[in-house]
């Protein structure tokens, strides 16, 4: 099993800056990592278009690889799996996903700047 860490969110919120911080500490960590479609992926799983098995198994395709190397933990810092949640728990059982919120009153400022 890979030591792995996922950080889901929905964007503005700290993404960058935590993905940061877990390499400065030492982890293999990575924000937002591709492929681009992931976001596509995300969206069609979250809206009942994909099924159970085929998210599962696309994220097999992208995420396993670097997952196995197992010298440093693994951080994906990402905006872009949110949807990807009960995939994400399935593919890779005992990983962490933690889910990121910014408080609201600054995410339109946030988004804004």
């Amino acid at each position: 099993m890979s030591r792995a860490l996922f950080l889901v969110s929905t964007g503005r919120t700290g993404t960058t800056w935590m993905e940061h911080c877990f390499s400065e500490a030492g982890a293999r960590a990575f924000h937002e990592p591709g492929p681009a479609v992931i976001r596509h992926v995300s969206h069609a799983y979250a809206s009942g278009h994909l099924s159970d098995a085929r998210a599962a198994s696309l994220l097999e395709k992208w995420r396993a690889a670097p997952l196995a190397d197992e010298s440093a933990p693994n951080v994906e810092a990402s905006t872009l799996v949110y949807g990807l949640t009960r995939p994400i728990l399935t593919t890779f059982p005992g990983a962490p996903v933690v889910h990121v919120e910014r408080a609201p009153q600054t995410f339109l400022k946030s988004g804004m700047n």
